[in-house]
């Protein structure tokens, strides 16, 4: 009884062991001399995932992966591992997606400023190729559908690659508290967010999600139907908007306030995935 126990016993661990370990930091090159490292989270092995999402949280963009396994939001920069999708991450994971989280690619300070120049790394074709590098990557897994998903000036990436990327390439676009720009001046690192780009090269189906409550001068909900008239290319826009939120607190930019939907952060998840999964 004791020996039958004992097995029983190690076998649980052994299954929780293996249900943990269903991540890794991929480092690939994306273009001469030049290599970027992801996060790669996936379903456990007893489950298939129906796509894969590319998420891209705001700020500099640096995750700070450094190494060659990550177990928990620790190993993320700390102030990032805070981020609406990197504080999500294993949620997307839950309703069925792999996810990749990328970080700065090598020889890049952040995602703000190239190493010549005043435009936003998050605007380059530098990007571009990188995160075309991660979508090769994932379809290599897996042939299925590949979404990209940003957050606050993550926004910036998923709208620029989806526009520079041949059509076909991506399946779909999820914009979560875009930022659009700020009216009294420019952002110190040249560029006014979606304000500047080209949403109409946009092919694919794009989910717009905001909060009313967002109080954050660079992403208000007043701006949202404007830019989505933009996107006239795109098969599919529609919006997921909530007004709601718990406790908020810090800059109204921040991700701990209403604009990284503080408090709901699952139901924003579930709904997403939901349109996600009705447009695949």
């Amino acid at each position: 009884m004791l020996i039958r126990y004992l097995v029983m016993l190690i076998a649980f661990f052994s299954f929780l062991l293996t249900a943990c370990d269903n991540r890794e930091v991929i480092s690939i090159e994306t273009r001469p001399d030049v290599t970027v490292k992801f996060l790669y989270i996936f379903p456990k092995s007893y489950e298939e995932p129906v796509a894969h999402l590319i998420l891209f949280p705001g700020g500099d963009g640096k995750l700070g992966l450094n190494r060659g396994s990550i177990k928990d939001a620790g190993s993320l920069k700390a102030a990032y591992a805070f981020d609406f999708l990197a504080r999500t991450r294993d949620d997307w994971v839950e309703q069925g997606f792999s996810v990749a989280l990328p970080d700065v690619p090598s020889g890049q300070k952040d995602l703000y400023l190239p190493r010549r120049g005043n435009a936003m790394f998050r605007t380059s074709p530098e990007h571009k190729e990188d995160i075309k590098g991660i979508i090769e990557f994932l379809k290599s897994q897996k042939d299925i559908p590949v979404w990209l998903v940003g957050t606050s000036m993550g926004t910036i990436s998923a709208a620029n690659v989806a526009a520079q990327l041949s059509p076909g390439t991506i399946d779909g676009v999820v914009l979560a508290s875009s930022v659009f720009g700020i009216t009294q001046r420019p952002l110190e690192y040249g560029l006014r967010g979606l304000s500047e780009q080209e949403l109409s090269r946009i092919q694919a189906p794009t989910l717009w999600v905001h909060n009313k409550k967002d109080e954050c001068p660079l992403t208000l909900f007043k701006d949202v139907e404007g830019f989505m008239k933009m996107q006239h290319n795109s098969p599919k826009v529609e919006l997921i908007a909530f007004e709601k939120g718990t406790f908020p607190r810090g800059s109204p930019c921040a991700p701990s306030h209403y604009h990284g939907f503080i408090g709901f952060e699952d139901e924003v998840v579930r709904k997403i995935s939901k349109w996600i999964k009705a447009n695949l």
